[in-house]
C-alpha cells in the first residue's frame, strides 16, 4: 500500500523524499527502499535540484495514469 500511496501523493505535486516521509508519517530510510523500488520499476522519475545544503533529489510520477488488469 506504500508504493500505491507515494505515487499517488506524488500524482499532486513532485517532492523529495524528505516531504514524502513527513507526509506519509513513514521514516526516510523506509520512503526512500520504497522510491528506489519505484524507479526500478519505471514507474517514478527523479531529477535533482539545489537545495539548500548542496542538492535535493525531487520525484515525480513517470506516467499521468497506470492500469492495472488482474486477469
Amino acid at each position: 500500500m506504500t508504493r500505491i500511496n507515494i505515487i499517488k501523493i506524488l500524482s499532486l505535486n513532485p517532492m523529495t523524499v524528505t516531504s514524502l516521509s513527513e507526509a506519509l508519517k513513514l521514516t526516510k530510510g523506509n520512503v526512500s527502499n520504497q522510491v528506489a523500488s519505484l524507479e526500478e520499476a519505471g514507474l517514478v522519475e527523479s531529477t535533482f535540484e539545489p537545495g539548500i545544503k548542496g542538492v535535493k533529489k525531487v520525484l515525480k510520477p513517470k506516467y499521468e495514469k497506470i492500469v492495472l488488469i488482474l486477469t
